[in-house]
């Protein structure tokens, strides 16, 4: 069983004001977690393999083909593209006001 003095100490590691009976209330949950934590020391893991996040999910990309390259813009395009937008270019990059 967690001390009342243990219960106190940990709250104020954690920076947490409790009353009287919340400091009774938490430090009597605190050592139900614990002996629980003191139970599941007790299995026999020895051949369970660990898992790895639980999930069997994987990202899965795509490779760039000749085509989809093909597709995207060239820089100048881009620029040609954006005459409304950004009207005002230089050295062919869009020109932004600065931000700062």
């Amino acid at each position: 069983m967690i001390s009342k003095e243990e219960t106190k100490h940990i709250a104020g590691l954690s920076r947490i004001d409790f009353s009287d009976e919340e400091l009774e209330i938490i430090g009597h949950d605190l050592s139900e977690i614990v002996g629980y934590v003191e139970k599941l020391k007790e299995l026999e893991t020895a051949d369970i393999s660990p898992l790895n996040g639980g999930t069997e999910l994987v990202n899965q990309m795509r490779d760039d083909t000749e085509r989809d390259i093909a597709r995207a813009l060239r820089s100048e395009e881009a620029v040609s593209s954006l005459v409304h937008a950004a009207p005002a270019k230089e050295r062919g990059y869009i020109k932004v006001k600065s931000v700062f």
